[in-house]
């Protein structure tokens, strides 16, 4: 670049500079509180707050009237942890909107999240006052008596809001709280339960359901309990512990028959299954993973045992045939010595094969499928053993590291029969169900062609969530298999290719585009939008979205008559230490100090994360990273807002959430398409609404 060329560049710079400041100072000067407003709504979804902040005091120099910039900076200086001050801005909303329940209820739990009882309670009987049947009133009424010590006069108002409210997990796990501390073990047991029941996510109110079925002397259920919540956090010491107390108390309670835990030594019942589809036209060809890990790994098979409902042969990697077996003749497959040697033996033990290689269990008609087990020894506690019945032929071979590696080679149709319905409930309105068998099969396509994922573990796809969740025959039903069959070779296509298409469980009222979330790219029909029916509002600020997200709008994905409540609205109670140590285990991050939510999407989906601790801060910026560390086990999305709960010193205690939706958000919601299609909205509508310029295109097999 010349000189010249530099400092013409420059004085354009310092002339755009001059411009912008004189505008600036011209809008200062002129613009309404409204322009302020929306300016610092706008910064806050920047995850720039101090900015926001300045923009709000900007709006109520220019109106001091203005009830909204009180109300979204309150919202911004509680997400920085100046809860005093944000106390402080909801009390002079209240003042400027005195009858407005919700402020006051926002200034009531303020109160009571710093640990000043009298002024909270005082705000929440107004509340009552005027609304007695104000659910979040009432539950504030019920844990501030429990906070100043008088559980029994807590029980009173829970036990009303879990009248009016039985779908809230948050409502009966306080309960359970107060019904404990009260002396109420039996009324604690089943509020917990009621907890548990009403979002199985909720780990806390799991392990105290636990707690307190050994308490009462109940050892099964309470170790059941306590297996669950060691399944959902593994590394979390505490319900670790109580599971392997509970061990040796349960096995010395039990009777010898109930204790006892049967080896696989021979495979399940025989079932029905349905025939296999027509195997017309060329028709794709996969090869999936069976049995593999959270990122879609092959995990060892012990040894495998099967059979097949028809006639068999075993064949090498050549095509060597190695045995030929009836049907349902049991054999077992296991490693033998070194290399790639494998050893098929028959079940009575009478008949045994080597290959060096690989092997292929070959069924004789394209109708029959194949029993697979994993061959060991169970025992308490034991994670469940593999097991699978599958069409198609089955290679088994050897992993480098020891045990066995099993793969799926299957059509495409047949695949699709086995994913439907593990990703989606059976009972699910027809024409959404259409919707998911389409992108079912774009999906699997699209990894297999463009993506490449699992190249380097021997097959295109895994059969978890990592790819989608494929389990086979098992999985099939009548209803499944007609709607499969009616969206025959229906892909989902993309300026004329298949399309790379995304699907979460519920996208809590408000879809993600993908280009807002770090690591997903630009992908044009991934552009995000709100679900819901005709002109419904959506939250375009700190206020809006704390209201939205402790409500049940309107939206498609809370319509649909089969979708749990817990999938579209769900709350956690985490206590601060239990995130403390979580987060250390990534980074020393030592006491923690605050969480800060930064960046969200335009639907409200977190996209960064600021962890404070006592010896360094850390920012998440990662939709997984932020639902994998913010949570016990994992939060169902990064759709959330977050209040913190301080002790008498000023440091946390606990963390509470209030989020939305179940997943990453972006694409297809499958409650959404349940809801559409109640609705009367066909499967490429549905298609339409949620992967926008895409076209349905035949593979014409």
């Amino acid at each position: 670049m010349t000189r010249t060329l530099r400092l013409g560049l420059l004085s354009c710079a310092v002339v755009l500079t001059s411009w912008r400041t004189l505008s600036t100072t011209a809008q200062t000067l002129t613009a309404p509180a409204q322009n302020f407003i929306l300016e610092g709504n706008h910064l806050y979804y920047a995850g720039r707050h101090a900015e926001a902040i300045a923009a709000y005091q900007m709006a109520i120099r220019r109106d001091p009237s203005a009830t909204a910039a009180y109300l979204n900076g309150a919202m911004v200086w509680k997400d920085l942890g100046a809860i005093e001050t944000a106390a402080k801005w909801f009390r002079r909303a209240a003042e400027l909107s005195p009858e407005d329940a919700a402020v006051r209820l926002a200034l009531a739990e303020s109160e009571f999240h710093q640990g000043r009882l009298a002024l909270a309670s005082e705000e929440a009987g107004r509340v009552l006052a005027s609304r007695p049947r104000d659910v979040e009133a009432l539950l504030l009424k019920g844990r501030i008596a429990l906070a100043a010590g008088t559980p029994k006069e807590a029980c009173g108002p829970l036990e009303r809001a879990a009248r009016l409210s039985p779908e809230s997990a948050l409502v009966h796990f306080w309960l359970g709280k107060a019904l404990e501390a009260a002396g109420d073990t039996g009324g604690a047991a089943r509020a917990f339960e009621q907890a548990a029941a009403a979002d199985s996510y909720f780990v806390q109110a799991r392990f105290d359901l636990s707690r307190t079925f050994a308490r009462q002397g109940r050892l099964l259920e309470a170790w059941r309990e306590a297996a669950k919540t060691v399944k959902a956090a593994p590394m979390h010491e505490a319900y670790r512990r109580l599971e392997l107390a509970l061990r040796p108390r349960l096995k010395d309670s039990l009777s010898p028959a109930i204790r006892r835990v049967p080896t696989p030594s021979r495979l399940s019942e025989q079932r029905r299954y349905p025939p296999a589809p027509p195997a017309t036209g060329r028709i794709p060809v996969l090869r999936v993973g069976i049995g593999t890990s959270a990122m879609g790994h092959p995990r060892p098979w012990k040894g495998v045992l099967f059979y097949c409902s028809t006639r068999f042969t075993l064949r090498d990697s050549a095509g060597r045939i190695l045995l030929e077996g009836r049907p349902r003749e049991a054999w077992r497959l296991d490693p033998a010595g070194e290399g790639s040697s494998i050893q098929a033996q028959s079940a009575n033990g009478l008949r045994t094969f080597w290959s060096r290689t690989e092997v292929v269990i070959v069924p004789e008609s394209r109708s029959g499928w194949t029993r697979l087990r994993e061959a060991r020894a169970g025992r308490l506690g034991a994670e469940k053993e593999l097991s699978r019945t599958l069409r198609g032929l089955i290679e088994v071979s050897r992993r480098p590291h020891g045990g066995l590696k099993v793969v799926d080679v299957v059509d495409l149709e047949s695949y699709t029969h086995g994913v439907l319905s593990a990703e989606m409930p059976i009972a699910s309105p027809i024409e959404a169900l259409k919707a998911q068998a389409v992108l079912a099969r774009t999906h699997a396509l699209f990894i297999m062609r463009a993506r490449q994922r699992h190249a380097e573990d021997g097959y295109h796809l895994c059969d978890g969530q990592h790819c989608q969740v494929y389990l086979g025959v098992g999985s099939e039903t009548p209803r499944s298999r007609s709607v499969v069959d009616a969206t025959r070779g229906r892909i989902v296509t993309s300026r004329g290719r298949v399309a790379h298409v995304v699907y979460s469980a519920n996208c809590g009222g408000h879809t993600q585009g993908s280009c807002e979330i770090k690591g997903w790219g630009g992908v044009s029909h991934f552009s995000g939008g709100p679900d819901s029916p005709g002109e419904v509002p959506l939250p375009a600020s700190p206020w809006e979205l704390r209201l939205w997200l402790r409500s049940r709008p309107p939206s498609y994905c809370s319509l649909a008559a089969r979708v749990q409540p817990s999938h579209f609205r769900w709350t956690r109670v985490i206590p601060a230490q239990d995130l403390e140590k979580r987060l250390n285990r990534l980074a020393p991050i030592g006491t923690l100090k605050a969480i800060v939510p930064l960046r969200r999407s335009a639907s409200g989906h977190l996209n960064s994360v600021l962890v404070r601790g006592s010896r360094e801060s850390m920012v998440i910026d990662t939709e997984m990273g932020i639902r994998s560390l913010l949570g016990v086990g994992s939060q169902r999305s990064s759709l959330f807002v977050l209040d913190t709960e301080y002790g008498p010193d000023g440091s946390p205690a606990n963390f509470l959430f209030h989020g939305g939706g179940w997943g990453h958000g972006v694409g297809f919601c499958q409650a959404g398409a349940m809801g559409r299609a109640e609705q009367g909205q066909s499967y490429a509508e549905i298609l339409a609404a949620y992967y926008r310029g895409i076209e349905i295109g035949d593979l014409r097999y």
